[in-house]
Parts: C-alpha cells; structure tokens; sequence
C-alpha cells in the first residue's frame, strides 16, 4: 500500500521521493514498535547480513559459513534469553514478525543451494522452538511460504545464488521430487520443506479442488502459456514470463485434464477418471500446460503449502496418467 501511493515520483524541488518519504516514515513507526529494551538484541541478531555472502558467491566458503553461524548463534542466543519461544517476555510482537521472512528464507535457500540443514538438528533449540511456536498459530500458517517458492524468488533478488557440492539430493526434492502420491506428512523432522502441523490431506485437497474450479476461467489460459509457441519474454526470476500468450486448445483438452485434477483431488485418484488426449498434439499441449502451471503454484499467494502439495501432485498424477483416445 505504501508503494503504490508513492510512485508518481520525485517532489519537485525537493530532491525526494514521496516513496522515499513514506518509507522513511515506516521505518520510524517500525523502530518505535519495537521496545528500548529489545533493540540491542535485535540489532545484534540482525539473521540477514551473512545470508547474501554464503548463497551467493563460492568464495571463502568456510569463512562465510563461520559468519552464517555466528550470526545464527546470536538470534539463538537472544531467543534463549526469554522464557518463552519469542524474541520478547511478552509473547509474539513485532521483533518475531521481523525476523519471520528473514528466518524462513534461511531455513529454505540454506538446504537447497548449501546442504544445510538449519531446523531440528539441535544446533539452534532457540530457533527451533520459535518456529515451532509460530508454526502453531493459525495466522503465521496462513501467510508463511514454501521453500520452492523461497528458493526460486531469492535469486533475482540477491543477484544469484550458488550451489554447493551435497546439495543436490535436496534441490531436487524441492524442485518437485517430493510432488508424488502418497504425499509424505509435513512433519518437523523433514529437511526439504517447511512444517505445517495440523495438515490433512483430504481437507488439503479439497481446499486445493475449490480454488482451482472457482478460478477455472483464469487458469486454464495461463496453463496454456506453457504450450505456447510464442517469444518468451522472461523476467528476471527465471519461472516468470509476463505476456506470454496462451496457446490454442481446440479440443479443449487442457480443460478437461484440469477437471479430471479436480474429481481426483474431490474423490481421490483410486475412482477418478485420468485425463484423456485425442491426439499426440493434444496430449503435448496438456502435458506442457500442466507442468507449467505446477511449477508456478505459488505459496501463500495461490495456496496454503498442504493445498499446494496436493495440487502439484495431482497435477503430476494427472501428467504421468494421461491416456491418448483409443490406446485404453
């Protein structure tokens, strides 16, 4: 909100912004919301300024992870400092909603490009026990993310991120790996995504069901940028392509495959019909719409993440099963 009212541009005269200005006036409301008391260990705890250095650049690889360490030990240590999991005596506040994106970007982007594992190794307990306690929340499950979506918006804004050697096994559970039926629990132990108790997959897959039938008319055209043969005109996140067109669905293949993701995700995929192409051409185009629009689910901004994995794993049920007309 603070951005759209501010981008006419610079005040005449002035040499300033009325953005600048709006964001100047954020920051001080944010510095006072936070008590005298907290802003030492909060300064001191700040978990971003390592994080750039270690993801993106192979150089002085151990004495980077020596700052990422110390610079997480410090967040420990301030977490551990109050009786409770949060950041202030008082219980959830301002400081916890801070450090929350910085946090799960952390836990995210640190397993994927590095091996790392940051929760539930015992390394942190201040830490683990502040997500756990976050995580309990309904409020804090309902807007945080999914580490494929951390780890594929961090690039554009970091400049790029490297990955090391062991991190392979990782990567490639969260880039989709993992989207398999049975899909495993989401449970605190588990490396490769964010925990998110409370998760049930048919309550899941029906929440997954209504948001894509209610939004019908706006995802089958964007599916079909993934068939289109047009010039691609990427953003700077390598999965963003704004303006690709959609491609033609005659037989309105792509359609019908999406209803058949939809009765699997409502009944389950034992009694669903699994979708059928009348042709080779129609069984390319659902395929490359399909897989085109499960890598761009986006969480929370399309999704909750249990919804999320059941779509993106329908949608793979749905890819692997697709059956040409007369060959079943």
């Amino acid at each position: 909100l603070c951005l759209s009212h501010a981008l006419p541009g610079k005040s005449r005269g002035s040499g300033t912004s009325p953005m600048d200005c709006r964001c100047a006036e954020t920051l001080a409301c944010h510095a006072q919301a936070i008590p005298e008391e907290a802003r030492a260990s909060v300064q001191t705890a700040q978990p971003h300024t390592p994080l750039p250095p270690i993801l993106t650049n192979l150089r002085n690889v151990q004495g980077n992870r020596r700052a990422f360490c110390k610079t997480m030990e410090a967040v420990d240590d301030a977490l551990r400092a109050t009786p409770g999991p949060f950041f202030l005596e008082s219980g959830l506040s301002l400081v916890d909603l801070t450090f929350a994106p910085f946090l799960e970007r952390i836990a995210a982007s640190m397993v994927y490009y590095k091996g790392f594992v940051v929760r539930g190794q015992g390394r942190w307990p201040g830490i683990d026990a502040w997500f756990e306690a976050m995580e309990a929340r309904d409020s804090y499950r309902g807007f945080k993310s999914d580490y494929y979506t951390h780890c594929h918006d961090l690039p554009p804004q970091l400049g790029g991120c490297t990955s090391e050697r062991g991190s392979e096994e990782a990567a490639a559970a969260i880039d989709g790996g993992a989207w398999r039926l049975p899909l495993q629990p989401l449970a605190a132990d588990y490396a490769y995504e964010a925990h998110s108790p409370g998760d049930d997959p048919e309550r899941d897959a029906l929440t997954a069901a209504a948001r894509l039938v209610s939004n019908r008319a706006a995802v089958v055209p964007f599916a079909l940028r993934g068939a289109s043969q047009g010039a691609r005109r990427t953003a700077r996140a390598h999965l963003s392509d704004p303006g690709r067109p959609s491609a033609q669905d005659p037989d309105g293949a792509v359609d019908a495959a999406l209803r058949c993701v939809a009765g699997a995700l409502l009944s389950g995929t034992e009694t669903a019909a699994a979708p059928v192409a009348p042709s080779e051409q129609a069984a390319d185009t659902v395929r490359q719409s399909l897989s085109y629009m499960r890598d761009r689910i986006c969480v929370p901004r399309d999704l909750p993440l249990p919804a999320a994995r059941q779509l993106r794993a329908h949608l793979n049920w749905a890819i692997n099963g697709l059956i040409m007309h007369g060959s079943a």
